[in-house]
């Protein structure tokens, strides 16, 4: 199953890891910039809550980030266990290219002082695993 990262350690949970607005800004979150997901909604409040987590502070986190927002966010455990990033032969269906693209901008959005291209590479590698895993663990063969 996909794990919610969930995080109540030492750091505190109430941490915003993006910049805040200065005075009479706008605040600028992935979010708000030509989103699929309203800020307020239920998926909203999802992302604002990963987004929290200390461990998606550091880059190197990812990967995991990716994997978060794709499991408890946009498809689900049981959609990314029959799916694959490029649909696998006919055998998988194909991740829905827009959300993966909402992925793209929270991801890239969050660590914008790294390489997107290197970073969302890294994302999608993630992700495919995680679509690999899932059917590996339910036993998933292909075709619906």
């Amino acid at each position: 199953m996909c794990s919610d990262y969930s995080y109540s350690g030492k750091f505190g949970i109430g941490e915003d890891l993006r910049e805040q607005p200065q005075p009479g800004e706008q605040p600028s979150t992935p979010q708000n910039q030509n989103s699929f997901v309203a800020p307020g909604t239920p998926q909203g409040k999802k992302i604002e809550k990963i987004l929290k987590n200390p461990l998606f502070k550091d880059s190197a986190n990812a990967g995991r980030l990716a994997i978060a927002l794709a499991c408890n966010v946009f498809f689900g455990s049981d959609i990314l266990a029959r799916s694959s990033l490029g649909g696998s032969h006919g055998k998988y269906r194909t991740l829905e290219e827009g959300k993966l693209v909402e992925i793209e901008a929270i991801v890239v959005k969050l660590y914008r002082h790294k390489d997107p291209d290197v970073l969302w590479t890294k994302c999608r590698e993630a992700i495919g695993k995680k679509c690999q895993a899932l059917r590996k663990r339910s036993g998933w063969s292909g075709t619906d």
